[in-house]
Parts: structure tokens; sequence; C-alpha cells
């Protein structure tokens, strides 16, 4: 359960948590390898908030938007350039998050969010079931 998870995470940590999460389509099941990459995504983007960001509010939304997948991490931190060092070379969560993303075909995107803090938003594309498997 991924509210549960980074929910807990972020709070242990002292972060006030904003979740928002679109019920899936009808018939909609992740694909158990879009399911542990997204899994990953959102455990990484959860640390980096938690170790860099020095954020009070972590917001977390999942979207079912253009046939995919959006996974969005924002936080009222530091943004994704602090102290003057861009955040991508502290560490390889961020290539991690990039190399899961593009190897699932979506696309990423890392940047400073409006009003301050970080934004680290994936998008996945997602097959819709068969019609023809609902009436075997």
């Amino acid at each position: 359960d991924w509210r549960a998870e980074c929910v807990a995470r972020l709070e242990a940590a002292g972060l006030q948590v904003r979740w928002a999460a679109d019920d899936p389509p009808h018939g909609q099941v992740l694909p158990a390898r879009v399911q542990v990459q997204c899994t990953r995504v959102l455990r990484e983007a959860v640390s980096n908030v938690i170790r860099h960001s020095g954020a009070t509010l972590c917001a977390v939304r999942l979207a079912w938007q253009d046939g995919g997948l959006l996974l969005e991490v924002t936080d009222d931190g530091r943004g994704m350039s602090c102290a003057g060092e861009p955040a991508r070379r502290q560490g390889h969560g961020l290539a991690g998050i990039e190399g899961r993303i593009r190897g699932l075909e979506g696309w990423h995107r890392f940047e400073d969010a409006p009003g301050g803090g970080a934004r680290v938003a994936a998008w996945v594309p997602l097959e819709m079931p068969s019609a023809n498997i609902d009436a075997a």
C-alpha cells in the first residue's frame, strides 16, 4: 500500500503530509513490473524529501491521466538546487528514478516547485485490459 508506507515514513520524519490519489479506472490493474518500479520511484522520492529537502510539508499525488499513471511528490523545502549544489550530484537516487521511468517508457521531471520546494513527477503508460479478455 503506497499510501500507508509513504505517509508513515514522512510523518515519522516529522513532516506534514498531503495525500491525493485518484481511484483507478474500472478494470485497470497495474502490471507487476510497473507496480514494483513505481513503488521504488515513490520510495526514492520520499527518501529525498526526508534526507535533503528541509521541508515541513510533502504532498504526494497519484493520478490516472492520458492513458497512464502520474506520480508526483512535491515539498516546501529548499528546492532542487540547495546550497548552490545541484541535487542530482548528491547521490544516485534521481538517476535511479530516471532509469526506472525510462525503462517503463514514461517521462520524468525534477524541478523546483511553484512557490518554492521541489517537485518530482513521473508518468508511465498503462494499457487497459482488452475487452476480449472479459468475454472469454
